[in-house]
């Protein structure tokens, strides 16, 4: 698959030239920072190295709604292996069939609260082993820049997952 073809299959015509560099880069295993207006289209860079990519990406966002939008969105599109794992999701035999077919490669793209990263149950870190993990993006990370620990320090733990998964 191309990035054309990727683009194509989550209905983007056309690729703005910023977009298009940062999914060049993030497939050619570079770190990235992209930071776009609001509605640019960043879910893009993000999505198409996904789809692309033989691994999982993990994706932190601190807006529950967003990444219910974003999967529902893309299972619209006939995208498979897309998930989220958050507060909103009670039920514990749910959070652990996630976590399991994280494990087992079924996952392409996982939507994650940053909570997750050490949560009590059923926490991220305790199912990494074995996972080959493409890219770890930090969505709407202007929240975290703004308020910082006193926004989500949760966030402060992302560095650890990194680490463990590409010491």
């Amino acid at each position: 698959m191309t990035i054309d073809e990727a683009a194509t299959h989550l209905g983007i015509e056309t690729l703005k030239p910023d977009q298009r560099q940062m999914i060049t880069a993030a497939l050619a295993g570079e770190h990235c920072l992209g930071i776009f207006p609001t509605s640019y289209g960043k879910s893009a860079v993000f999505q198409i190295p996904a789809m692309m990519g033989s691994g999982t990406t993990i994706v932190f966002s601190p807006l529950i709604s967003l990444m219910d939008d974003q999967v529902q969105s893309l299972k619209a599109r006939g995208i498979q292996g897309v998930r989220a794992i958050h507060s909103r999701i009670k039920d514990p035999e749910v959070q652990k069939s996630i976590l399991q077919e994280l494990q087992t490669g079924q996952i392409k793209l996982l939507y994650c609260a940053p909570e997750r990263i050490q949560h009590t149950r059923q926490n991220l870190l305790d199912h990494l082993d074995g996972v080959t993990i493409d890219h770890i993006v930090i969505d709407e990370v202007h929240c975290w820049a703004n308020w910082q620990e006193t926004f989500r320090p949760e966030y402060a733990r992302i560095r650890e997952m990194i680490t463990r998964c590409h010491p």
